[in-house]
């Protein structure tokens, strides 16, 4: 299987580590996570959490 230079994801956790719960869009590229993009409004990520 070939993956593609770059991708994009959207992560939902629901439990777990309370750092981690809700939603985030997680950007790779050359196989290595590059950004990390919290879509919730109301919970903040924590620097480093990638």
């Amino acid at each position: 299987m070939t993956l593609p230079e770059s991708y994009a994801f959207t992560l939902t956790s629901s439990c777990g580590e309370r750092g981690l719960l809700g939603d985030y869009r997680i950007t790779v590229r050359d196989e290595q996570v590059r950004a990390v993009e919290n879509l919730n409004d109301d919970y903040p990520v924590r620097a480093g959490a990638y």
